[in-house]
Order: C-alpha cells, then sequence, then structure tokens
C-alpha cells in the first residue's frame, strides 16, 4: 500500500518558511502537534489555525442551527385546558384563567 509523507520536524517551535513549502503542501511539526502550509498568497498558516469566535462567520442564530432539538423555550405562552392560560418565562411557570 503506498504511503503519503509529510515534510516533518521533531523541533519545538520550528515553522517552516516559505522556500521549504510550495503552495497547497503540508507540513508537520511533531513536538507542537501543528500542521502547516503555505496559502495562496505565499504565507505560511496554521491548520486548523486558531481563530476568534467573532471572526467564524455564518453562525447559527438559533438552538436548532446547533442542532439542539429537544430544549424547552425561554418564552412561550399556550392556551391549556379549561380556557387557562400557561406562560412559561426561563424556569418559571405561570397558569392564568382566561
Amino acid at each position: 500500500m503506498a504511503k503519503v509523507l509529510l515534510k516533518r520536524t521533531t523541533v519545538a517551535a520550528r515553522v517552516p518558511t516559505t522556500a521549504q513549502c510550495d503552495t497547497g503542501e503540508l507540513l508537520l511539526n511533531l513536538a507542537d502537534k501543528l500542521l502547516y502550509t503555505k496559502d495562496g498568497s505565499g504565507t505560511i498558516i496554521t491548520l486548523p489555525g486558531a481563530m476568534a469566535w467573532s471572526a467564524v462567520t455564518g453562525k447559527p442564530t438559533t438552538l436548532s442551527g446547533y442542532g439542539i432539538t429537544d430544549a424547552a423555550a425561554q418564552k412561550a405562552t399556550a392556551t391549556v385546558y379549561g380556557g387557562m392560560k400557561a406562560s412559561l418565562s426561563g424556569t418559571t411557570l405561570t397558569l392564568t384563567t382566561t
């Protein structure tokens, strides 16, 4: 079976230079457990790379967007048996007659 071998180092904190890497080529630092590549502009970047949450685009805005489908709503109102109204706000459930 064929093997894919990456350029690699075991020296901590060693970062490849642009001369050592072609665009899209992967280089591995085993000591630091980091993967590097050269991007389209010729810059060496770390994969997956540290990214501030504020820089992440396409973030979900609802619980279902995160894949959570069984969460209770924080605020909800419903008419229940006998014309009573049930209102939920956070962890407080209020029953009122209509």
